[in-house]
C-alpha cells in the first residue's frame, strides 16, 4: 500500500452474504487484517482473509478454465466476486462475456478504451469491447452474419450494455453521422423506465430491441434497422417508486398538448396514477428529446405529441358493467387525438372482452321497416349472415336503442359480434367443439380423473379463450361436480376451475350450462338450481327448473308436480321479474322458445295449446290469445314476425303463421309441403338460418331439410339420413344459425353449411374415447 494512499477492499462486514467496501488499514504478523468500516475497526482472523476480495494477483479472466473438480455455486460466485472487486464486471465464459451491474460509473468505456479493445489484444481483461470487435472480425472475415444477445434479469445493465456496444461500432466503423445513436435518443423514452439506487438513476428497457447492422464491403456501416418487440406493459401498473415510460410524460408536458389534454395533469396509466406537474420541471428533459426528435428524417414531432396524447386518454377510459364507457367524454377526446371513428374505437376496445369488431361499417336511412331495432338486425343478418343473437350495434360511441333508431334519420352503425362456438358431440363422446368463426374442430385433451366425464357445454369466455363445461363424479368416495376445462389442443392437464354439487346429485338427472352472457355457469337437478360466476365464486342458489335460460333472464317452473307457475327470473340477481299466466296441466313438461331479442316468449305442452307472451316494460302481457292448436315443436324467424310451427294435431304438416304486433292478430300465411318418407312428426326440431332466408326441419335420423322462406320451395342438396348402422346421437343447429351438426355413436362429427347444403367438414375419425388422456 502507497503511502499516504488509502487502499479499500471488499469484505462481509455486517452480514456473510452481502460485501461491503472498507478501508484496508493494514495486515497483522499473524496473518490476520485490519479493515474499518462505518468508522469502527474490524479484525479479520486469519482464516477468513480469503473472503477479502481482491485477493492478490489477477482475477478469473475466464471462467471456463476454473477447475473442475469440486465445482459449484460457491467457487463460480467468488470468482466473479473477486473479478468485480478488481474493478473489472466482466468475466469470460469462453465466447460468453458475462457482465455484473456495478451501479456507478467506472471509466473504461472513453474512446481510449474503444481504440484499445479495437486491436483485438488477447492479453486485454475481459469487456464487452472484446465480444463486439470479435463478432466484427468474424463478420469481416467470414462474410457471415453475427449475433450479439443481452440476456439477463432486469436492472442487469442490459440497455447499458447496448450503449457500449453501438458506441464501440460507431467510432471503429460508423460514417460519423451516428444517425442509430439519434434513433436510440427517440425511441428510449418509448421503452424505457427511469430506475434508481441512491444517488444513481438510469434507464431500464422495457422491450424487446432489435438493432441490426448492415457492413459494407469496407467495413464501414451502410444501414442501421431497429425493431421493437414485446412492450412489457406490465411494468407500467406495477412500477413501484420509477416513471415508466417516460415518453408520456415528456408529451403530455409539450407545448402542443394543451390541445388535447386540456390543463389537466393528473391521469391514469393501467389503473396507476401519475402525476405530470413535477415532472421534468426544468425542462431539460424535454428539449433533448425534442432535438432527437427533429433529427430524425421523417419524424413529425407535433404528430407523434398527438398520439401519445391518444395514448393517455385512453389509459383514462373505463368500462362499467353494462359496458358502457366512463368517465363521460373520454372517449370522444381520444378519439380526436388518435384520429379515429369513436364508435370504431369503442368497438376495438372491447374487443377480447364479449364481443368482437367484425370491420363492417353499415349506412343507412331509416325506413319503416327498421322501425324496430330486432328489424334492423334482422336485416343486417341477411347481409352479413351474423345471427341477430350474436349483434350489438354502435351508433358513435353508444350502443344502439330502439329510440335512436326511431329519431335518426340516417344511420351509421358498427356492428360488433360476439364469439360462437358449441359442443357437437353426444356426452358419452370425448368432445369436440366446432369454433364458427374460426371454422375449425377443436378436440380437447382432457385427463380422465373420476369415474365419468360427460361434456354438457362449450362456450368462449371473457379471455377470448373457448372453454368446455364437464359433469365430473365417482362414487368412492361420492364425489359429483361441475368442472371447466381449456378448449385449446393441448390442453392443460386438469381443469381450469371445479363447481361442487350436492354428492345426492349422483343419482338424479343433473343438467349443467353457460348462460348465454359467458358470465355464469348453471346447474339444475329436481328443483333446485346453483349457480357461479366462471371466475370461480358462487352466485347463488334457488329453487326451480329452468325450462330455457336467455340473454339476462330464465324462464323458471316453480317446484311440485302438478300445476307448476311459470315464471321469468332474472339470474343476475336472482330476482322474480314476473309471473306468467300459465298453468301446466297433467304431468307433462313445458316446453319453451325464445326469441332472439328475448322480447317473446313461446310455452307449450303435449295437452296445452301454445301461448306466446311479450315482455313489454316490467310486465309480460298475455298475447295472442288466439292460439288454438297444439304443438309439437315451433321458432321465431330473426325478424320476430313470424313463427315456424309444428302442428301436433292433423295435418302433420309444419306452417309458417305471421303474427300480428296488436294483441290478438295472427294469421297462417303458408303450409310447407314435405316430400319425405318419414312421418312429419319425426321431425325433432325446426328452425331458421341466420339470415333469415331460409328454415330447416331436422329429424332424429340425422337428416335435414331445407326451404326458402320467400318461395317454400325445397333447396337441395338434401341432407339425407346416414347408412343403415349407424346411430345418430345427437344433431341440432349452432348457435350462429349457420351450420348443422350430427353427431354418431362412434363420434363421428359432420358438419353441413346451411347455406348451400354442402358437407362442410368430417371428422376424420371418431370422438370416441380419443379426447381422453390416460386416467390419473
Amino acid at each position: 500500500m502507497a503511502e499516504g494512499r488509502k487502499e479499500y477492499v471488499w469484505y462481509p462486514a455486517e452480514d456473510k452474504d452481502e460485501w461491503r467496501l472498507c478501508q484496508l488499514l493494514s495486515r497483522t504478523p499473524g496473518g490476520g487484517t485490519s479493515l474499518r468500516f462505518n468508522q469502527k475497526e474490524l479484525l479479520v482472523p486469519p482464516e477468513e482473509v480469503k473472503l477479502i476480495c481482491p485477493r492478490d494477483g489477477s482475477g478469473q479472466q475466464n471462467l471456463a478454465s476454473l477447475e473442475k473438480d469440486g465445482l459449484g455455486d460457491d467457487r463460480v460466485e467468488d470468482a466473479i466476486r473477486n473479478q468485480f472487486c478488481n474493478q473489472n464486471p466482466y468475466s469470460n465464459i469462453d465466447e460468453i462475456t458475462l457482465c455484473v451491474n456495478p451501479f456507478r460509473y467506472l471509466p473504461i468505456f472513453d474512446e481510449t478504451f474503444i481504440d484499445k479493445y479495437a486491436s483485438l489484444d488477447a492479453n486485454l481483461p475481459p469487456h464487452i469491447f472484446n465480444a463486439t470487435a470479435r463478432a466484427y472480425q468474424r463478420s469481416m472475415a467470414k462474410k457471415e452474419n453475427q449475433v450479439l444477445c443481452l440476456l439477463g434479469d432486469r436492472s442487469s445493465g442490459k440497455s447499458k450494455a447496448l450503449e457500449h456496444l453501438l458506441c464501440f461500432l460507431g467510432q471503429t466503423a460508423g460514417d460519423g453521422d451516428e444517425e442509430f445513436k439519434r434513433v436510440l435518443e427517440v425511441l428510449w423514452p418509448f421503452l424505457s423506465i427511469s430506475s434508481s439506487l441512491g444517488r444513481h438513476t438510469w434507464l431500464s428497457t422495457r422491450a424487446l430491441l432489435e438493432v441490426e447492422l448492415g457492413f459494407a464491403a469496407d467495413g464501414f456501416i451502410c444501414h442501421t434497422q431497429l425493431k421493437v418487440r414485446c412492450l412489457e406493459a406490465h411494468r407500467v401498473a406495477h412500477r413501484g417508486a420509477a416513471k415508466n415510460f417516460d415518453v408520456l410524460y415528456l408529451a403530455a408536458k409539450d407545448d402542443d398538448a394543451a390541445e388535447w389534454l386540456g390543463d389537466s395533469v393528473e391521469f391514469q396509466i393501467l389503473g396507476d396514477e401519475i402525476d405530470f406537474e413535477e415532472y421534468d420541471e426544468s425542462g431539460a428533459a424535454r428539449q433533448r428529446w425534442r432535438a432527437a426528435v427533429d433529427a430524425v428524417d421523417g419524424m413529425d414531432h407535433n404528430e407523434l405529441v398527438r398520439i401519445l396524447c391518444g395514448v393517455i386518454l385512453l389509459g383514462q377510459i373505463q368500462f362499467s358493467d353494462s359496458l358502457q364507457c366512463e368517465p363521460a367524454g373520454t372517449l370522444d377526446a381520444a378519439s380526436k387525438a388518435l384520429g379515429v371513428n369513436s364508435g370504431a374505437l369503442l368497438g376495438a376496445l372491447l374487443q377480447g372482452k364479449i364481443y368482437r369488431i367484425s370491420g363492417r361499417h353499415l349506412t343507412m336511412s331509416r325506413a319503416k321497416s327498421f322501425n324496430a331495432l330486432q328489424t334492423l338486425k334482422a336485416a343486417i343478418a341477411a347481409r352479413t349472415k351474423i345471427a341477430t343473437t350474436r349483434q350489438k350495434l354502435l351508433v358513435g360511441h353508444e350502443w344502439l336503442t330502439e329510440q335512436i333508431l326511431l329519431e335518426a334519420r340516417t344511420l351509421e352503425v358498427l356492428l360488433l359480434s360476439s364469439r360462437c362456438c358449441c359442443l357437437v358431440t353426444h356426452s358419452s363422446n370425448a368432445p369436440a367443439i366446432w369454433d364458427a368463426d374460426a371454422k375449425t374442430l377443436l378436440q380437447p385433451i382432457l385427463v380422465k380423473d373420476t369415474m365419468f366425464q360427460q361434456p354438457c357445454d362449450a362456450m368462449y369466455l371473457d379471455d377470448g379463450e373457448a372453454y368446455i363445461l364437464l359433469k365430473s363424479g365417482r362414487t368412492d368416495p361420492d364425489v359429483y361436480r361441475l368442472e371447466l376445462w381449456l378448449a385449446s389442443t393441448p390442453g392443460p392437464d386438469r381443469p381450469v376451475r371445479r363447481f361442487e354439487l350436492p354428492p345426492r346429485w349422483l343419482n338424479e338427472s343433473v343438467e349443467g350450462q353457460f348462460t348465454p352472457d359467458g358470465e355464469f355457469v348453471v346447474a339444475w337437478s329436481m328443483g333446485n338450481i346453483l349457480m357461479w360466476r366462471t371466475t370461480g365464486e358462487a352466485h347463488l342458489t334457488a329453487e326451480g327448473s329452468p325450462i330455457a335460460i336467455a340473454l339476462g333472464f330464465a324462464v323458471l317452473g316453480t317446484t311440485g308436480m302438478f300445476n307448476r307457475s311459470i315464471f321469468l327470473w332474472d339470474y343476475q340477481c336472482g330476482q322474480q321479474m314476473r309471473k306468467l299466466d300459465y298453468k301446466e296441466g297433467s304431468l307433462d313438461q313445458t316446453e319453451a322458445c325464445v326469441s332472439h331479442s328475448g322480447a317473446y316468449i313461446a310455452l307449450w305442452s303435449y295437452d296445452k295449446v301454445l301461448e306466446i307472451f311479450r315482455q313489454n316494460g316490467d310486465s309480460a302481457a298475455h298475447w295472442p290469445k288466439s292460439f288454438d292448436f297444439h304443438v309439437l315443436n315451433m321458432a321465431f324467424s330473426p325478424d320476430e314476425t313470424e313463427i315456424l310451427v309444428q302442428y301436433r294435431e292433423s295435418p302433420l304438416k309444419p306452417r309458417i303463421i305471421r303474427i300480428g304486433r296488436d294483441r290478438d292478430s295472427h294469421e297462417t300465411i303458408a303450409v310447407v309441403n314435405v316430400n319425405t318418407d318419414a312421418p312429419t312428426y319425426l321431425f325433432t326440431s325446426v328452425g331458421y338460418t341466420a339470415d333469415g332466408q331460409s328454415f330447416v326441419l331436422l329429424q332424429a335420423s340425422g337428416a335435414m331439410i331445407r326451404f326458402k322462406r320467400n318461395t317454400l320451395e325445397e333447396k337441395l342438396p338434401r341432407t339425407e339420413k346416414p347408412p343403415k348402422g349407424v346411430d345418430v346421437m345427437c344433431s341440432g343447429i349452432c348457435p350462429d344459425y349457420n351450420i348443422y351438426f350430427r353427431c354418431d355413436r362412434d363420434g363421428v362429427v359432420e358438419l353441413t353449411d346451411l347455406e348451400s347444403g354442402n358437407l362442410l367438414m368430417s371428422s376424420a375419425r371418431g370422438f370416441g374415447d380419443g379426447g381422453y388422456g390416460p386416467r390419473v
